[in-house]
């Protein structure tokens, strides 16, 4: 009951904020202020992608340098969709749903690792969220934005798990101002709540600017900074670096099949990466990713209250880097239907 609760709260932003996703205006001394700014890359409704990171990657364990353990192939796939409820001139409100997965598939399992990492080989590690989103103009130069977000990660079955041990809360707060339809900043904080809180508030800033009828900026710091090169009004390229984070909870089994330890598994990578996305029929557009990724240490931590009786102990990799791919289908109405 404890965690239905907390999911009727209204659902903010994850750790990537992206004012962006949601309306675009005009700006001037009567019109109410909305996020976006002109050629700004289009927000998605609804989408879908499928990724896949380099094979043959090295999992290096770091305390026996020596061992590895090789990683055959990471597929991930996506999707997300966006329902507006309110669409007024000064009121925004939308609801979604985001899914994410990724499964491992290890060709070598060195004996130090063998038995956390055969946990997740060949499983599904899910991140289901619910969000909801607010965009209230202010004046004419300043809004307000606020997203909430429940979301459930780790191996469990089905699309949810409501238990505390896959969940994570956030709620973020932004405020955006608008010089005019070609520059816009803004500042926010992020607060989180979940089973592993490092940094439970963080500040971020937005800055998307449009230089000329090609050339343009969009950012949210620390997350992301990407250069946007819009060809005409229905293709566009994006170019620049996003770092990408995710936390499970999953059970590490005992050699009897019948026993497991939670284990909370930690990644992050830096992601340089070159889209293309191309609108190919009224609302529908495609995108083709890739990049480099630099990846961060993965950890297996326990939880903090699992005591000194776990059958295992933390373990630390170092995944080398490489190049990744994805491709992606979006739905995204046309501006005008979010001008009223």
């Amino acid at each position: 009951m404890k965690s239905i609760a907390g999911l009727v709260l209204l659902l903010l932003f994850a750790f990537t904020v992206q004012a962006q996703d949601l309306v675009l205006t005009p700006i001037g001394a009567d019109v109410p202020c909305m996020p976006g700014v002109i050629n700004k890359s289009p927000g998605k409704g609804l989408m879908v992608s499928f990724g896949q990171a380099a094979p043959s990657t090295n999992w290096n364990n770091n305390a026996l340098p020596d061992q590895d353990a090789r990683l055959n192939v990471n597929r991930r796939f996506k999707s997300k969709i966006k329902i507006p409820l309110i669409n007024k001139p000064n009121l925004k409100f939308m609801i979604g749903w985001n899914y994410y997965r990724e499964r491992f598939d290890f060709s070598h399992l060195d004996p130090m690792s063998q038995v956390i990492l055969s946990s997740i080989d060949d499983q599904s590690l899910k991140s289901s969220r619910l969000s909801a989103y607010m965009i209230y103009s202010i004046d004419s130069r300043h809004y307000l934005g606020i997203k909430a977000v429940a979301s459930y990660n780790g191996d469990y079955q089905g699309a949810f798990n409501f238990d505390k041990r896959y969940t994570q809360y956030n709620l973020a707060i932004l405020y955006g101002t608008k010089r005019d339809a070609y520059n816009e900043w803004g500042a926010g904080l992020l607060i989180r709540r979940s089973f592993v809180n490092n940094f439970p508030v963080l500040p971020f800033v937005t800055y998307n600017k449009t230089f000329n009828r090609h050339w343009g900026f969009e950012g949210t710091l620390p997350v992301n900074a990407r250069l946007r090169y819009n060809i005409n009004e229905k293709q566009l390229f994006m170019f620049g670096p996003q770092f990408e984070s995710r936390t499970y909870s999953i059970d590490v089994m005992a050699a009897d099949g019948k026993s497991g330890t939670e284990f909370h598994m930690r990644r992050a990578e830096l992601q340089l990466t070159l889209s293309y996305q191309h609108n190919v029929a009224p609302w529908v557009w495609i995108e083709a990713a890739g990049g480099y990724s630099h990846n961060f240490t993965t950890r297996f931590e326990l939880p903090e209250n699992a005591g000194s009786s776990a059958d295992f102990q933390a373990l630390m990799l170092q995944p080398s880097n490489g190049v990744f791919f994805r491709l992606g289908l979006f739905v995204t109405p046309p501006r005008k239907h979010f001008q009223k």
